[in-house]
């Protein structure tokens, strides 16, 4: 879905007559809904060579600011469950959200932003400064987000998962075992194995053979419910043999986990953990709030370069002084082809035929090419 920015050939005293012929005839509210695009305010806009450099670089830019806005719709929809996104503005110091559609179609040009006594040169540059700035400012917090929601990922899944990759120390709490389970000393360690419970019997039958340095009779199965179908053992073996058993035990596809029986650094560890997910929990809320607010800041900057563009385009076409008239049609579905050709019929030139104009999706360069000055704005 989008909507069409287009401007006629039109003197300031024929609008109203062109504006209900329009409705009438062409725009009628059964294929598009419709409102004026009031350009009201008097540009400092140079010489013509300059427009049609000026033209050039408008084009461009539109496109950049076209691609940051869906790239933070996308973003900010992918962040927040109920995504609304509106455009803040201020009106004598009375704060209110608007639909993007309703501030299209309410529009006039800030001259607190953008002040008249700027040129059009100088307005574009402070759109595109202004533009640059704010995708570094959400390139920086993503990718803040992105790292932290990786490491909290982490967290969740060693929290989360089974024997193999679950957090020991979220498993082997007081209740399950205490430190006289445990023997590391100079010469001594002790090993965690998951073994499948069907392999038990095979574990309790060989585990002593996995290497010559194993206790005998040291190994102790801890009580704990594992949905998978996994049980946790505890071996002692001398820490000479420790190679030997990883090799063995490998072959028979047990995995040895890596643990350390110390409450007071697992405790640090979960209270370290614990201000990771909150930290993270509150950089998406500054992301989810910087995204609504850089949208709508860049879709009132787009706005506003439309508004220039078909200014100058217009120029550019109807020659100065300037005489044009601009509305906005927003065309429902299937209706995009007849409301065009009832558009250009309606405005061809003479010796011009109908079928020297088409739109981008039907021209081998992908352009419009119509009897009026048309521009597409995205419907966010």
């Amino acid at each position: 879905m989008e909507h069409w920015l287009i401007s006629f050939r039109c003197k300031s005293s024929e609008r109203a007559q062109l504006w209900d012929s329009l409705r009438n005839e062409v725009l009628t509210n059964s294929l598009c809904t419709t409102s004026t695009f009031n350009i009201d305010q008097q540009f400092k806009s140079g010489s013509l060579d300059s427009l049609v450099a000026l033209a050039d670089d408008l084009s461009k830019l539109d496109h950049q600011l076209e691609a940051t806005i869906r790239k933070i719709e996308r973003q900010y929809t992918d962040l927040e469950p109920n995504p609304k996104l509106t455009i803040s503005i201020s009106n004598r110091g009375n704060s209110q959200d608007l639909a993007p559609s309703t501030y299209l179609s309410d529009f006039h040009w800030d001259i607190s932003k953008y002040p008249p006594s700027k040129s059009l040169s100088e307005i574009s540059t402070m759109i595109d400064e202004r533009l640059k700035k704010l995708d570094e400012d959400i390139k920086k917090e993503s990718t803040e987000f992105i790292e932290m929601r990786n490491s909290v990922s982490q967290i969740t899944k060693r929290e989360s998962g089974g024997l193999l990759n679950r957090d020991l120390n979220d498993i082997l709490v007081p209740s399950i075992c205490n430190a006289e389970d445990f023997f590391n000393t100079e010469y001594l360690k002790t090993l965690l194995v998951v073994v499948p419970k069907k392999e038990v019997e095979q574990w309790l039958a060989t585990y002593e053979q996995l290497s010559q340095r194993v206790v005998p009779q040291s190994t102790k199965q801890f009580n704990i419910e594992e949905k998978d179908g996994n049980t946790l053992w505890r071996v002692v073996i001398l820490k000479i043999g420790e190679s030997e058993f990883l090799v063995n035990a490998k072959k028979n596809r047990w995995v040895v986990r890596e643990f350390e029986f110390n409450p007071e650094k697992n405790m640090e560890e979960k209270k370290m953990n614990d201000k990771q997910k909150v930290s993270f929990s509150n950089k998406q809320k500054v992301l989810i709030e910087l995204c609504k607010s850089v949208f709508s800041e860049l879709f009132i900057a787009l706005t506003h370069l439309k508004a220039i563009r078909i200014y100058i385009e217009s120029i550019l076409r109807y020659s100065l002084p300037p005489q044009y008239f601009s509305i906005i049609v927003t065309p429902k579905d299937g209706q995009q082809k007849r409301i065009l050709n009832g558009l250009v019929n309606k405005f061809l030139m003479p010796g011009e035929r109908p079928n020297m104009f088409c739109s981008k999706e039907e021209s081998e360069d992908g352009e419009d090419y119509f009897p009026f000055v048309f521009l597409r704005m995205p419907k966010y």
